[in-house]
């Protein structure tokens, strides 16, 4: 037996509107503190609220807050399912919120849920369905840093530091390679370079690369060559005395007649 408000007996527009206000969820409909509204029908409907809260991963997620019509009616499961039936007239307007858990970010839902009578495929009235993704207020930054060798030094250059942020948070290993994981906001820029103050002879001399992180998990790949700079040896130059200036040979004589 369905238990309902009983409708007053005065069936005019005011009086329909006072009677939606007074019910729990009208609380929220459109109308109720401001200028009477357009009337809904005469009686009210029964109706089940559903509400799905998810992350941007796609996995469910507990704890999420439903604010519908002004009141706090309760929290998604461990499945991020919630569920509640009410009655409301046909027609109406609730206002809806949500507050997603610390650690998201504000989730992008309609500012009110309409109740319209929608039969199932068993003769039934279908379900009201919202779904929701609270996106984490962090995404995960996976950087492979690559350090190699280039021309005949081919390989990988092994023990550097890998500084992130101004942090040492890693250091090259065989093959020249680091992995470094890190939480960062969307839209975050992470500073990394490779620290070759231990190895001066490496070009370039502690190289930096900007990564920009964007809206989902992701994986950086940083890969950075270097030259070894030959050391060039100067040969030391004999000194060579200055040498005398050599004599003019002399000068043929040219004979001389006698008469």
């Amino acid at each position: 037996m369905r238990t309902t408000p009983m409708m007053p007996a005065r069936r005019g527009r005011a009086a329909r509107r006072r009677w939606a206000c007074a019910i729990g969820i009208a609380a929220g409909i459109a109308g109720c503190d401001r200028a009477p509204a357009p009337a809904a029908h005469a009686d009210d409907s029964p109706y089940t609220f559903e509400l799905t809260a998810r992350d941007d991963r796609g996995a469910p997620l507990s704890g999420v807050r439903v604010v519908l019509a002004g009141t706090e009616r309760g929290a998604t499961d461990a499945g991020g399912r919630f569920a509640m039936e009410l009655h409301a007239p046909d027609g109406a307007r609730a206002a809806l919120a949500v507050r997603c858990p610390d650690g998201y970010a504000a989730a992008d839902v309609p500012d009110a849920v309409v109740f319209r009578p929608v039969r199932a495929l068993n003769g039934g009235r279908a379900p009201i369905r919202v779904d929701v993704v609270c996106p984490r207020a962090q995404r995960i930054v996976a950087l492979v840093v690559r350090a190699q060798h280039a021309g005949r030094d081919r390989g990988g250059v092994e023990d550097l530091p890998v500084v992130v942020d101004g942090q040492v948070r890693a250091r090259t290993g065989p093959g020249g390679i680091a992995h470094v994981a890190l939480d960062r906001a969307p839209g975050a820029a992470v500073r990394v370079a490779l620290d070759t103050s231990a190895a001066p002879a490496l070009r370039p001399r502690s190289p930096e690369r900007i990564v920009a992180v964007g809206d989902r998990d992701d994986v950086y790949v940083i890969d950075q060559t270097f030259k070894r700079e030959r050391s060039r040896r100067r040969r030391a130059r004999r000194a060579v005395a200055p040498s005398e200036p050599r004599p003019e040979p002399p000068k043929p004589r040219r004979p001389v007649k006698v008469q």
